[in-house]
């Protein structure tokens, strides 16, 4: 008799858990769904499979959006990517797109990177929020992965943003690729541009052919000559021989309006290429202007002041007026 009341009673128990179970599959079906859809995506092996599972994901709605935050959380790059594209119709949408800007902070590089792929969409919204939220994803990447920070340098400038500012520590990166994305993104804000030519110059002796050719191609949308774009890259050469040698070379130009050079290579870190400019400008009789007079009265280095003061005397009442602007 125990035994069949024990039989009994586990049979009532097993059913009452099957049915508790379908309960429960059956009010959670749509969370349970896009939890296999995201098992599936993170699982794809081509392209088309995880373009598959994505769509099948995001057509599940809310529970589908959440799990699509949850995967850019720590999937790799293909998977974030294949959400990327099939999220591009739908981010326009700012229940869409605040959410997922919301939580970018707390995905991986490659979740940073899907989400500054659509960011172009984003934009085309007008609600305020969603525009400051798209400021605070440029300025995600810009400390992201190499290819997150070229999408974020790309995006600076773009007229809700304005952010080109905050691209120039990317002109020093280890990455040459995100190097030359940086140079055009500062070099080609107009008039909001946060560099000046002179600050670019140096960019012309960069380590990588392709940077090189980024920064001559913004000096000449700036309106630089190839003549100017060459003296601005021996003027910000790293070796002072180069510099010295640019000297010699412009003291021997007697129809090039050598001034506004010579005032920059008084600046120069190296004292001797300070106390060669000094000279050179004297003995072509120029006008001292106050960075000669600088130079003299203040240079850090004893040297340069004593040769400054020498030629500043020597040249006194001796030599034509400047025809160059400060």
């Amino acid at each position: 008799m125990a035994a069949g009341r024990r039989r009994i009673w586990f049979g009532r128990i097993a059913g009452l858990t099957l049915v508790l179970a379908v309960a429960f599959l059956a009010f959670n079906w749509s969370d349970v769904r896009a939890k296999y859809a995201a098992h599936q995506l993170r699982g794809a092996t081509t392209d088309d499979e995880r373009s598959e599972h994505a769509k099948a994901m995001l057509a599940l709605g809310e529970a589908g959006f959440a799990q699509v935050i949850e995967v850019l959380r720590s999937g790799d790059a293909p998977t974030c990517e294949a959400i990327a594209k099939e999220l591009r119709e739908s981010v326009a949408n700012p229940a869409v797109s605040i959410p997922l800007l919301t939580a970018m902070p707390e995905f991986g590089d490659a979740g940073h990177e899907a989400v500054l792929a659509v960011l172009p969409e984003m934009l085309k919204s007008k609600d305020e929020a969603v525009i400051e939220k798209c400021r605070a994803a440029v300025e995600c990447g810009l400390q992201s992965s190499t290819r997150a920070k070229v999408l974020a340098a790309k995006m600076s400038g773009r007229p809700p943003l304005r952010l080109t500012a905050a691209v120039l520590p990317l002109l020093s990166d280890a990455d040459a690729e995100v190097r030359a994305a940086a140079l055009t993104a500062v070099g080609t804000a107009g008039d909001t541009a946060p560099i000046g030519d002179e600050d670019l110059f140096r960019w012309m002796n960069d380590p990588d052919a392709n940077v090189r050719s980024v920064c001559e191609a913004v000096l000449e949308s700036r309106g630089r000559t190839a003549d100017e774009i060459d003296l601005g890259r021996r003027l910000t050469h790293p070796l002072a021989r180069e510099r010295l040698q640019l000297l010699v070379d412009l003291s021997h130009e007697p129809s090039r309006d050598i001034g506004p050079w010579l005032e920059r290579l008084g600046r120069d870190a190296e004292p001797a290429v300070r106390a060669a400019a000094v000279r050179v400008a004297s003995e072509r009789k120029l006008m001292f202007a106050e960075w000669a007079d600088e130079l003299a009265r203040n240079d850090p280095d004893a040297t340069v002041r004593q040769v400054a003061t020498f030629h500043r005397r020597k040249a006194a009442g001796l030599i034509e007026p400047a025809s160059y602007e400060k």
